[in-house]
């Protein structure tokens, strides 16, 4: 299940591998970090598929991560340039950039409810494993590819260092 955005949706995927169902779920940034009452203000840049949800979707979303009912977070980074997002609610293409911010985000929502290992984890080893290939594994005399981090400290996302074409 690509996606998954509702507690309804986070119960069917439980209801489904109880069953036997082999299948994966992933849960985009967004819906992890916002709910709903953010669109009280019909900001065109809050306009994402699948939509922000209640508080009480997001909280299911949260402790399915914590469980291992979601395999993986994506960022559902779809940028659009400002002549498509800067327009009345009802005209604004669906999408936000989330790609350089993503996992920034993550560390901010979850970390107080899970390892950084975990969080990391949701998204190398988890979509990894939603597509059927094999654990990445550091070994010698084989290439490797490492991503640095820090969890210390604190820094601005500014649009000066957005690369992409929709700053939104």
């Amino acid at each position: 299940v690509h996606l998954l955005s509702s507690k309804a949706g986070v119960e069917l995927l439980r209801t489904s591998r109880a069953k036997g169902t082999q299948v994966t779920a992933s849960v985009a940034m967004l819906n992890l970090q916002f709910t709903d009452q953010i669109m009280s203000e019909f900001d065109p840049n809050f306009k994402v598929l699948p939509p922000l949800r209640e508080a009480t979707d997001q909280a299911s979303l949260i402790e399915a991560l914590q469980d291992g009912t979601i395999d993986c977070i994506v960022s559902n980074h779809i940028a659009y340039e400002p002549e498509q997002k800067e327009l009345e609610f009802a005209h604004a293409a669906f999408g936000a950039t989330a790609l350089q911010s993503c996992f920034a985000q993550a560390l901010t929502v979850l970390q107080p409810k899970m390892e950084v290992a975990d969080i990391a984890a949701l998204f190398s080893h988890g979509p990894r494993r939603a597509l059927g290939l094999p654990a990445q594994s550091i070994a010698e005399e084989q290439v490797a590819a490492f991503t640095f981090f820090t969890t210390e400290g604190k820094k601005a996302f500014n649009q000066h260092a957005n690369t992409t074409k929709g700053p939104n």
